[in-house]
């Protein structure tokens, strides 16, 4: 599943209201796809490690588009307020271009 190491705090378990939202979202075209992606996302950040949408791109699948405004639902109350927090990717003190994400709880 997520990447190895050990979570300072428990994980939360996902909540799945099922309430997409969105001035595109179709229930009966995207509610499969949305979740599946979710639960995805989930279980492989639940491990606590830091983690590029090019990495779970590559690790997972989906778009980095899917795969962003999948952790931004994490953090929304009806999927269960899970707290991501995210950085700058530094190597050799120099920002790469790119943002790590971290599911907290």
């Amino acid at each position: 599943m997520g990447a190895t190491g050990q979570q300072q705090e428990q994980t939360r378990p996902l909540q799945l209201d099922m309430r997409f939202d969105g001035t595109t979202y179709s229930p009966s075209q995207d509610g499969a796809r949305m979740l599946g992606e979710l639960k995805k996302v989930f279980e492989y950040m639940r491990g606590g490690e830091w983690v590029t949408l090019a990495e779970l791109e590559s690790n997972i699948g989906y778009t980095s588009a899917s795969l962003s405004a999948r952790i931004r639902d994490l953090r929304k109350a009806r999927f269960g307020c899970h707290v991501v927090v995210s950085r700058p990717r530094m190597i050799n003190n120099r920002f790469t271009g790119q943002w790590e994400y971290r599911l907290v709880k």
